[in-house]
């Protein structure tokens, strides 16, 4: 089971709203073209295991943002004592931080290691402000809908070698 499968098969109902939420995948326009980054990264085996990391960030990101909201509906429908809903959410509060730092630093790590190959990083600029300090939710965004979009391709992909 890849990486994909296992974040909708783990959080089924995260799935199903992030499907309700973003809908056709045609429809969405990221702020970064990510496949033809990829086309570019794979092109240098190094820039390609760095895409792949950040990648898999951006999937380790997606996992812990639907953990904290499964915390938050569990508290909502009363599954959770305060205790209970207090603990889990120090816990995954911290983890869905430190995901996300991780996240953004990877992000960051592909756009200098394609300056050090002399490719334009100015790809990631549309993800920072003006003095190119990180804008934490357009990384989200793009974290999200990247995820989504991938696991769409792979279902896609998966049904075509089914038929």
């Amino acid at each position: 089971m890849n990486h994909f499968e296992e974040l909708v098969t783990n959080h089924p109902e995260n799935w199903t709203s992030m499907q309700e939420t973003l809908g056709d995948p045609e429809e969405i326009k990221t702020s970064i073209d990510v496949n033809k980054l990829e086309r570019i990264c794979a092109e240098n085996p190094i820039l390609q295991k760095f895409f792949e990391s950040m990648l898999e960030h951006f999937y380790g990101y997606t996992e812990t943002v639907w953990e904290f909201q499964e915390i938050e509906d569990k508290k909502q429908l009363g599954e959770l004592s305060i205790e209970e809903y207090q603990e889990a959410f120090r816990n995954i509060d911290l983890t869905r931080t430190r995901s996300h730092d991780a996240m953004i630093d990877s992000v960051n790590i592909l756009a200098r290691a394609m300056k050090k190959f002399d490719l334009d990083p100015s790809w990631i600029s549309p993800l920072n402000d003006p003095a190119g300090k990180a804008i934490r939710t357009r990384y989200t965004k793009l974290a999200l809908q990247t995820t989504y979009l991938r696991i769409m391709q792979t279902m896609s992909q998966e049904g075509e070698r089914k038929s």
